[in-house]
């Protein structure tokens, strides 16, 4: 994957290669972390996977679902929770939810979208605080960080899609927090849904959580798989996972460039060549030879195409989404907190 640059007193365009030849394969009813030191190439990674803020960006490579290729329609299936939440303070819960199952399901009848939003409310766990404000943070919060991010959660699986992608999920809370809302997502997944999160070294806890990990580094791929397996991988390089030790803090510390940086003693471009060789030793390993062989093995694509033709009901006449808009922003106004 390329990214083009061009030079504001320049002809010339220069390119930098972000992701190369990155492999992996996620299961159905499994959550999968991706996981990598900053400048890895997750955030490129996942925007190149969901076909978001694409625009600079020249992508070579293949997005098999269930056998079927995927470009721009990945997002008709799909959910992409961001990392920073973006709500309607002056609106409940229950309001936020409503207006969104309003345009998601408007095909469906007022008491199936108000059945669905009172099914999402109880998986979520916010059935007890559906009435509460939102709040702006900064201003008069009413709900909290965490209560914020399985709002999000809500707010995308109303139409129940088949996988879902998530940035930083965890960012800005605090472990226990966090915990809860990786919880959540693995309860998801457990229902059958593809769960993708992209998270920065997180508690053994968390990390256990787990069903499969994608470790990405200068833009390769390090190791995907279950977690255990990563750990076999990593003592078969020369580099275990020491007792009594996070198994994330040591993945990441081993394929970071700025490895040992904290003593003075980092060796940037020793830390690339030994990272390059851990990548090129996971390409020639059985782990990877099991997640390709994953990979050939895969459905037949007709299922995922009626799944694409069947999402089009979710998407609601422009005139009657202009509607809704324009009375959540007078509800919003009614309803406005002072300053």
């Amino acid at each position: 994957m390329k990214q083009a640059n061009a030079g504001c007193c320049s002809k010339q365009t220069e390119t930098k290669t972000i992701l190369s030849g990155c492999t992996g394969s996620a299961k159905s009813g499994e959550i999968m972390a991706v996981m990598g030191s900053s400048g890895a190439g997750k955030s490129t990674f996942m925007n190149a996977l969901t076909h978001r803020n694409v625009e600079t960006l020249t992508i070579k490579g293949s997005i098999n679902v269930a056998g079927a290729a995927l470009k721009d329609d990945i997002s008709k299936i799909s959910a992409y929770i961001q990392q920073d939440d973006h709500f309607v303070g002056a609106l409940s819960v229950r309001e936020h939810l409503d207006f969104h199952a309003d345009l998601r399901l408007s095909k469906e009848s007022a008491q199936t979208r108000k059945e669905t939003v009172d099914r999402i409310l109880k998986i979520i766990g916010l059935d007890e605080i559906q009435n509460t404000i939102i709040g702006v943070p900064g201003l008069n919060k009413t709900i909290s960080g965490g209560e914020m991010k399985r709002l999000s959660i809500a707010a995308e699986i109303l139409t129940d899609p088949p996988i879902i992608f998530a940035d930083e999920p965890t960012s800005g809370l605090d472990s226990h927090l966090a915990l809860t809302v990786v919880k959540t997502l693995k309860a998801l997944a457990a229902n059958g849904t593809t769960v993708l999160c992209t998270i920065h070294q997180p508690s053994s806890e968390i990390f256990n959580e787990f069903d499969s990990l994608l470790l990405l580094t200068m833009g390769r791929t390090a190791f995907c798989g279950p977690p255990a397996n990563a750990s076999s991988f990593f003592a078969e390089v020369g580099a275990p996972v020491p007792a009594n030790f996070n198994p994330a803090d040591h993945f990441i510390r081993e394929i970071s460039k700025f490895k040992d940086l904290e003593t003075g003693t980092s060796d940037r471009d020793a830390n690339e060549t030994r990272i390059g060789q851990i990548c090129d030793k996971y390409n020639d390993s059985k782990y990877a030879s099991a997640m390709k062989n994953e990979l050939i093995a895969s459905n037949s694509g007709d299922k995922m195409k009626l799944m694409i033709k069947a999402s089009k009901k979710f998407r609601p006449n422009p005139f009657y989404a202009f509607w809704k808009v324009l009375m959540r922003g007078m509800i919003a106004q009614v309803n406005k907190p002072g300053i």
